[in-house]
């Protein structure tokens, strides 16, 4: 039985910028290059390391008996790896979303950052460390230039789905907001949302809508506040009268197909591994890091 908790097979480079940042040059460090691709990978399901995630034991297993996932990654490296720190500086996404770079340099916002303005202060450049970015999250939203994983369902032994109950908190909160790619607003009244797993029924009467303006209010259903599906995953909602859009709506349905979510943070410790650790043309930064 091999003793990895889990492994990359192969990662794929899908685009190369050389150099990135308008050719910028980052004092001894030089030039950086900007790479995305994709990591296929698999995990060892009964390894101790990986007994912590839930469901892994109902994942799909390929031939070897392991199981597959994918996800993006993205990296920024100098040009010339002789002249970076050997450093691997990885930044957790959130919900798919890069911010490091931004925050660390004074940077503009951006999920493809190798624009001359999303260098920012090139602070992190100019001490030579290579960014690396590893998708962990499996419900992102696609779209946005968001990093996606794509990970396994988790299904009965007889192939069957898993059912569950399921809580939505849905706030329909101000436009332009993060939300608004999950909620819409179809008129002053009423919202569609997306549902965070497929309904395993789409009898109403298995599931409840409850609203309630701030957190430690009584969850009510008032008059006025319908609502109905529009397939296994959107519902449609007639707001409650009286309050406003920050109230807190809460969806309790009959789930199916369950992700194995905690393969995530598998990613992200065999991805960062093989990037610091592998050697040979397969890793782009074989050789060229030590730490991570």
């Amino acid at each position: 039985m091999e003793t990895l908790p889990g492994r990359v097979r192969r990662l794929e480079i899908t685009r190369r910028e050389v150099p990135c940042f308008g050719g910028r040059e980052f004092g001894e460090t030089g030039p950086y290059e900007y790479l995305e691709g994709r990591a296929f990978c698999e995990l060892n399901p009964t390894h101790p390391l990986n007994s912590g995630i839930v469901y892994l034991d109902q994942a799909p297993r390929n031939a070897a008996g392991w199981v597959d996932y994918a996800v993006d990654i993205c990296l920024l490296k100098p040009v010339d790896p002789a002249r970076g720190n050997g450093w691997v500086f990885h930044e957790v996404l959130n919900r798919g979303n890069k911010r490091g770079v931004h925050r660390i340099n004074d940077a503009r916002p951006s999920n493809s950052p190798s624009a001359p303005e999303d260098a920012g202060t090139g602070f992190l450049m100019r001490h030579g460390f290579t960014i690396a970015w590893v998708a962990w999250q499996g419900d992102t939203l696609p779209g946005g230039g968001r990093m996606e994983a794509s990970l396994p369902v988790a299904r009965k032994a007889n192939g069957a789905p898993i059912i569950g109950c399921c809580t939505d908190e849905i706030i329909a909160d101000a436009p332009g907001s993060v939300r608004d790619e999950a909620i819409k607003q179809t008129s002053p009244t009423m919202f569609e949302a997306v549902l965070s797993y497929p309904a395993a029924s789409l009898d109403p009467q298995e599931a409840t809508l409850t609203v309630r303006q701030n957190e430690r209010d009584e969850r009510v259903s008032p008059p006025g506040m319908t609502w109905r599906y529009l397939d296994e995953r959107r519902i449609e909602v007639t707001r409650a009268a009286g309050l406003d859009r920050g109230a807190i709506y809460e969806f309790i349905f009959p789930a199916c197909d369950p992700v194995v979510l905690g393969v995530g943070f598998a990613a992200i410790r065999d991805v960062v591994h093989f990037l610091r650790s592998e050697r040979g043309p397969a890793n782009p930064l074989s050789g060229q890091v030590r730490y991570a």
